[in-house]
């Protein structure tokens, strides 16, 4: 059972004690001076819990709509971005502005507030390492999307600028860095449920020095993940996302928790067994065949016909083909579910619990950071140092094939070639988890990544006794707008309402 803590963030956040509708929207002052809140341990607890609840994650796995791993069929927003003809009025600039400063004021006050001297100076500073972390985290955000920001770290004064201007892109990734400096000081190892540690913070600013190309910083907080020694992946690549095993899955690093009947997630009805997610031919084409060869290689064994059969495992997890197997009440049984709905014939799969009775609003958690990914990054920032692919470097994400019984990577890669073997398996690993736009972003593959969307004409699949994998182009209108480049515009409210901010290029 989850502690305690999932309770709170529930209820405070639905309190939204010192939240707003904008980061500039303030309310009186005098409500905001932490000196009347954090009296008690149980006060600063609340404030600091409260940083949490701006996560989100079905807005985290929307991401993937705008990538091309799949087509999100009702989510305009996305079309329009992935057609190069977005503008700063879409709705998700706005809510991501929003509550990344939502988060950052929230953990603002708890940076700069005052405590009664009968709270403990460490107890006081273990929530301020979590407030220090978030700060960092929601930053991040910021950046990855957006670049060039306003950096507020005060709390809320009548002598503050209520127009801040933007920050560069450095100082931006200095003030994250500086955060989690102070964040490291402070987190534990092994933090509460929900709450973030050590682990976290080193794999945000491996993140962070990765965005921005920084190759021998990312690798050496990547591998302060993998000496903590506290991470392993987790035995079963489905049940990894299940919720019963959550308290015991050491592949966890940071998640947004959920619980069932208080605070249940949304992101598992959108994604399993639903036609939100039509997945791309793009992305199904990725994973390999069982044997470790290409699907194009020849002697692979693929079939065109059942392009589900004998496929890298995380194939049949992530994504439903029709024809595919499952078992159903001890049956294996061959399916069509909804994919002949979907506009691609292939829906995700991934989160789905087949055979049992599987709420779709339940309490299991969205993971944001895990070991699988550490791995990943490791490899892949480790290769950009080298002169040449190390024996590390094939460790690290042979460790991760490993777990699905997929065989290693064959010896005597180039460096290019393991940079688009390893790029590869993020792709395939971490599908519907929402780090392909930030992969697109930083690798800078938006030509690659944003053409036209193919997948299978559907008509032809639903019939399980004469299926036809015949492939159509579903979204011709792709492609990626180089003007307008890679990071999202301001959004156009707050620009109305800041006359100090400067839109990004292209959107002027």
């Amino acid at each position: 059972m989850k502690k305690f803590l999932n309770i709170i963030l529930v209820f405070i956040g639905v309190a939204g004690l010192f939240s707003c509708d904008d980061y500039l929207d303030r309310p009186p002052i005098a409500d905001l001076d932490p000196s009347n809140y954090f009296r008690s341990e149980s006060e600063i607890r609340s404030a600091t819990l409260n940083a949490y609840t701006y996560l989100d994650g079905l807005r985290r796995l929307q991401h993937d709509h705008f990538t091309d791993n799949c087509f999100g069929k009702k989510n305009t927003d996305a079309i329009s971005y992935t057609h190069g003809d977005h503008t700063p009025s879409l709705s998700i600039f706005k809510i991501t502005w929003e509550e990344s400063y939502k988060g950052i004021s929230q953990a603002n006050l708890v940076i700069n507030g005052e405590m009664g001297s009968d709270v403990p100076t460490d107890v006081v500073n273990s929530y301020k390492g979590d407030a220090y972390f978030m700060r960092a985290y929601y930053y991040a955000d910021l950046l990855f999307h957006f670049g060039s920001v306003p950096v507020l770290t005060g709390t809320p004064s009548v002598d503050d600028d209520i127009f801040p201007s933007q920050k560069s892109q450095e100082e931006v990734k200095q003030q994250i860095l500086n955060d989690l400096a102070e964040a490291l000081k402070y987190l534990p190892r092994d933090p509460e449920k929900g709450r973030a540690g050590i682990g976290a913070a080193q794999m945000l600013k491996a993140r962070v020095h990765a965005f921005v190309k920084e190759y021998t910083a990312a690798k050496d907080a990547a591998k302060a993940v993998i000496d903590l020694q506290k991470y392993s992946l987790f035995s079963d690549f489905r049940s990894l996302f299940y919720n019963e095993n959550e308290d015991t899955n050491g592949e966890v690093i940071f998640s947004i928790q959920y619980q069932a009947g208080l605070r249940p997630n949304e992101f598992y009805q959108k994604v399993t067994n639903s036609t939100r997610y039509s997945v791309s031919i793009s992305l199904a084409d990725e994973f390999e065949m069982g044997n470790g060869m290409a699907i194009e290689e020849d002697g692979s064994g693929y079939d065109a016909q059942t392009p589900y059969l004998n496929r890298d495992p995380r194939f049949n997890i992530s994504i439903l083909t029709p024809g595919d197997t499952r078992i159903i009440d001890g049956v294996e049984t061959p399916m069509l579910g909804r994919a002949p709905s979907s506009k691609t014939g292939m829906i995700g799969d991934k989160y789905q619990k087949w055979g049992e009775n599987y709420e779709f609003y339940n309490g299991s958690d969205f993971i944001l950071m895990r070991y699988a990914d550490a791995l990943l990054l490791y490899a892949e920032t480790l290769n950009e140092v080298e002169s040449s692919p190390s024996v590390e470097v094939y460790n690290a994400i042979n460790e991760v094939r490993s777990r699905v019984q997929l065989p290693g990577l064959p010896e005597g890669l180039s460096k290019d070639e393991m940079r688009d073997r390893i790029r590869k398996e993020r792709r395939v690993e971490l599908a519907f988890e929402g780090q392909r736009l930030f992969d697109i972003f930083r690798w800078e593959i938006g030509e690659e990544a944003w053409q036209p969307l193919v997948g299978y004409d559907p008509k032809k699949l639903n019939d399980l006794d004469d299926l036809q994998f015949q492939l159509k182009t579903i979204d011709s209108g792709r492609s990626f707008n180089l003007s307008k480049g890679y990071f999202w515009p301001i959004p156009q409210t707050e620009i109305d309402l800041n006359e100090n901010l400067v839109q990004n290029p292209g959107f002027n």
